[in-house]
């Protein structure tokens, strides 16, 4: 699931080629330790634009309140083992943190068929334990 990573900034070469997830989290420790080594020319333009975007979509959500130690409590708790969820599922719990019964079943598939409304409810609730609240919205 969560995997902490090291990139290699200067040659950016891929090392290792696998296939895995990225959390928001990941993603936005990525950018932000990318963005001291950004090339500023001007063929780099677009995807100077895409870094800037994302960063700014990124910081207003939850992945934005995160620390390493979060995101490793989550993926160690036992929203991961006790409840049998795909890593899609638990990425995208981690990446929402959904606060209510009508969110959860957007990110859990079949959530009224494989949970009894307990069980949704002892998700959300080590959700609320586990994860810091989002950031403040902007006004």
């Amino acid at each position: 699931m969560y995997h902490q990573r090291d990139v290699n900034l200067k040659g950016m070469e891929i090392e290792e080629s696998t296939d895995c997830l990225l959390s928001d989290f990941e993603v936005l420790e990525l950018l932000k330790k990318t963005r001291a080594h950004r090339n500023i020319a001007p063929e780099f333009a677009d995807l100077n634009t895409v870094e800037t975007e994302v960063l700014k979509y990124l910081e207003n959500k939850p992945a934005a309140s995160q620390t390493h130690e979060d995101v490793d409590k989550f993926m160690n708790s036992p929203i991961t083992s006790k409840f049998e969820l795909t890593e899609a599922e638990v990425l995208q719990l981690l990446n929402w943190r959904p606060t209510s019964t009508l969110e959860l079943v957007l990110y859990v598939s079949d959530l009224e068929t494989r949970f009894t409304a307990e069980q949704q409810q002892e998700m959300l609730k080590l959700i609320k334990e586990l994860l810091p609240p989002p950031p403040a919205p902007e006004e």
